[in-house]
């Protein structure tokens, strides 16, 4: 989940001064949370590489996200249109990347 998604958890909560909403994370950091599909072709290589690294270490791709897993994602189509809601908590990372493909295409 996370070498494909990015940060994926809060930490128990966030500073109070720390400004969220639903469709970037925390908006004074955004650019530091890309994920696979948001980061540029540099940055998605290096996840894919990472992402062939890990399974090469044994991880498994099947193994589902506990309900900690509390950040969904929701991707950008133009103006204010934003797509419906990824959430990974409960799921594999199989599912959740079948599930933003699925998003990448509406």
């Amino acid at each position: 989940h996370a070498v494909c998604f990015g940060l994926i958890a809060r930490d128990g909560g966030r500073r109070a001064d720390d400004e969220y909403d639903e469709n970037c994370i925390f908006n004074n950091q955004s650019s530091s949370y890309d994920d696979l599909f948001t980061g540029d072709d540099g940055y998605a290589e290096a996840r894919l590489a990472l992402l062939e690294y890990a399974m090469e270490q044994g991880a498994d791709p099947h193994v589902v996200a506990p309900t900690t897993c509390d950040l969904g994602r929701s991707y950008h189509v133009d103006g204010d249109t934003y797509t419906p809601y990824l959430s990974f908590a409960g799921t594999t990372g199989v599912t959740c990347l079948f599930a933003a493909k699925r998003l990448a295409k509406k």
